[in-house]
């Protein structure tokens, strides 16, 4: 798949996408390892998480798949929205996965059964 968008262009491209859908103060923040998007669990919406993940799949560093960093990015709302806490509010995705080995299978798990 060819990469299209820079770090800088994926994130005003999807800045652009969560203002279109009246979603305010997410932001995408690329660092050496991968993204981190800020307030994250802000996005409840399927459909536009993984807009934004194939947005991330175009760049010029990710070698994860959409539906992967969606169910990731899922998992990540799931825990926030049963514990409140704190640190989970936002997610960090990695370029090449999670270095986590159980966080990884269950995004695998997540995304083949279609809870992206």
């Amino acid at each position: 798949m060819e990469k299209l968008y820079s770090h800088d262009e994926c994130a005003a491209l999807a800045d652009v996408l969560l203002k279109e859908a009246g979603v305010e103060g997410v932001s995408l923040r690329f660092g050496e390892d991968g993204v981190h998007i800020q307030n994250s669990c802000r996005v409840r919406d399927k459909r536009l998480r993984l807009e934004v993940c194939r947005l991330l799949e175009l760049t010029e560093s990710f070698a994860q798949s959409a539906e992967c960093m969606s169910a990731e990015w899922l998992g990540h709302n799931a825990f926030y929205r049963l514990t409140r806490h704190p640190g989970a509010e936002s997610c960090d995705l990695e370029f090449i996965g999670d270095k986590r080995r159980l966080v990884r299978l269950a995004a695998k798990v997540m995304a083949k059964a279609g809870l992206r």
